[in-house]
């Protein structure tokens, strides 16, 4: 466990066998020394330029709980999106609706996600 026990906040966090360890990825994933001033805020932008810290950002979890379908999930996204950037020619949002966060297993679009696809011709 990391450090985070006693009066100061910096001695090591004692846990007795068998106890369960809960870890609340919605908290994690909004701590403001992390993540800055807004960090409640959807900006996907913020990843143009950081790439957080190990075991900051881990939406299928790390470790030996890591997700088992983890790399599958990334091939997958990798090789839907690259095979839609060969063939948009733009993607515009569809509505002005201001994004909201529904929280269930995971976090999703309150709204879904509306967008306009162009496509080149070919």
């Amino acid at each position: 466990m990391p450090v985070g026990g006693g009066a100061d906040g910096k001695s090591p966090i004692a846990l007795a066998k068998g106890t369960t360890v809960l870890v609340p990825l919605y908290c994690l994933h909004r701590r403001e020394e992390h993540w800055g001033p807004d960090a409640d805020e959807f900006r996907p932008e913020r990843w143009d330029s950081m790439s957080p810290e190990p075991y900051t950002y881990i939406p299928f979890l790390a470790g030996p709980r890591m997700c088992l379908g983890y790399q599958f999930a990334i091939n997958t996204a990798s090789y839907v999106t690259i095979r839609l950037i060969q063939r948009l020619e733009g993607i515009k949002a569809a509505d002005d609706r201001l994004w909201r966060e529904e929280l269930g297993l995971s976090m999703t679009s309150a709204d879904g996600a509306k967008v306009s696809l162009h496509f080149r011709n070919e």
